[in-house]
């Protein structure tokens, strides 16, 4: 957005804190930062959007906000300009965001709309240069379109492993997360799905490089999330002229956060830190939620560290309507050395042989070392107790329930209690493992 065509919405997204103080609403978390750069090229006056570099670790791409040309620049550490590229093909009329992704891509998002008037947007996907020199670079278009009318939209990501495309609506109620197709059009326009809900005001998106996770960011907060649909983890970002950028280091270590402005910071955080469960073959491991409940569900993103030496594979997910560690349904994913997945639910009493519910067949979805997984698990009635579970790719589009089962047996679990996130390494498996979790959230349905 540019700060000189302030409309009535954006002066609304301006004196928004003092609505928030007004109202009493809960302060974010604190985050510790560092000034990583001062972006000092003059002719970048709108920094509205940061990429890392898919070939080296230090450098930024940004680009300004509507009114400039059609070109992005690559920032060094020191926050001087190594290249400036324009991109050949594509039209400047509000770009929001860029982002990389798989095969040395950058993509740019044009899809600004403060007045909610563009019947379609679009982004441009460009090869990254390996080699730095100023120039030109031939960029693919892909024209997009929403299922529900016009949006501004501030944020793109770009899954850095399967390369599909999601954009974040920005808007004060109803915001949301839209993914295009997983194959794109350059001849006919493409349609957005609808894939999950967004905080107010998101200026900016990224994944982590793994893409486990993914940060969203408005004016104030940066939130983080373990998955779509997830709840986010949210803290104060540092005091900002007009903070639009947000990117993740490639190594998942740390946040950028950028500013529009003349001279305009880019300062660092660390990415919040994962717990872990830590496994020893034939042994399990678990860690409570807090949360107690009767009907309602657990959801966590689990982190396969490895898929050698697991013997008769890794076990994640959660134990439901349990007293303690060894107690309650246990809804869960298999990971095999081979890269496949399965579910299961058994029912687990203390003192008594674990009780099999149900197994799934291998699911489509696979998983390679370093792959975040999303295991949901829902569990619901007393006369007859019903248990679902799934699995699938961290940000990926979340699926139907793959696993359902009911247990109306007289040893059939009924109370309320605390969830707990759980793991079993098998006993033919060689060495420890630690199994590192996030996002784990608990909904209460009754």
């Amino acid at each position: 957005m540019n700060p000189l065509r302030v409309t009535l919405s954006s002066l609304a997204v301006l004196l928004l804190p003092l609505a928030l103080l007004a109202t009493g609403a809960a302060p974010a978390q604190a985050a510790t930062y560092r000034l990583d750069r001062t972006i000092s090229d003059t002719r970048i006056t709108e920094s509205s959007g940061l990429a890392r570099s898919t070939w080296s670790s230090s450098v930024l791409w940004t680009h300004n906000d509507s009114g400039d040309l059609n070109r992005i620049f690559a920032i060094a550490a020191d926050g001087t300009t190594k290249a400036t590229y324009t991109l050949a093909g594509a039209n400047a009329n509000d770009w929001e965001d860029i982002a990389s992704g798989p095969a040395h891509s950058l993509w740019v998002a044009d899809t600004g709309d403060n007045d909610r008037v563009r019947s379609a947007v679009a982004i441009y996907k460009v090869t990254e240069p390996q080699t730095l020199a100023t120039g030109t670079l031939a960029a693919t278009k892909y024209v997009l379109t929403y299922p529900d009318g016009a949006h501004d939209a501030e944020g793109l990501m770009v899954h850095p492993v399967t390369g599909r495309v999601y954009l974040v609506s920005k808007q004060a109620t109803g915001a949301a997360i839209y993914v295009a197709p997983a194959t794109l059009s350059a001849n006919t326009a493409n349609l957005l799905t609808r894939v999950a809900d967004a905080p107010a005001y998101v200026t900016a998106a990224a994944f982590a490089p793994n893409g486990v996770g993914f940060v969203l960011v408005d004016y104030w907060k940066a939130h983080i999330y373990a998955g779509l649909g997830a709840a986010p983890s949210s803290f104060a970002k540092p005091s900002l002229f007009q903070g639009e950028s947000v990117e993740v280091s490639g190594d998942g270590q740390t946040i950028y956060l950028g500013s529009e402005g003349g001279n305009s910071p880019v300062y660092a955080t660390a990415w919040p830190s994962t717990t872990s469960l830590n496994l020893t073959p034939g042994s399990s491991s678990t860690a409570a939620t807090g949360t107690s409940f009767t009907d309602g569900q657990v959801a966590t993103t689990f982190t396969l560290p490895r898929t050698t030496n697991l013997g008769g594979g890794v076990y994640a997910g959660a134990l439901m309507r349990g007293a303690g560690s060894s107690t309650g349904y246990a809804a869960r994913a298999r990971f095999a050395a081979d890269g496949s997945i399965t579910l299961s639910v058994t029912r687990n009493v203390a003192g008594a042989a674990e009780a099999p519910l149900g197994s799934s067949a291998v699911l489509p979805t696979r998983f390679a070392a370093g792959s975040a997984i999303r295991v949901e698990s829902s569990v619901s009635g007393t006369t007859a107790v019903t248990i679902s579970v799934r699995a699938y790719a961290a940000g990926a589009t979340v699926p139907a329930w793959q696993l359902t089962v009911t247990d109306s047996s007289a040893s059939r679990l009924t109370t309320a209690a605390a969830p707990r996130v759980w793991g079993y390494l098998s006993s033919s498996a060689v060495g420890a493992l630690a199994l590192p979790y996030s996002g784990t959230t608990v909904t209460v349905v009754r």
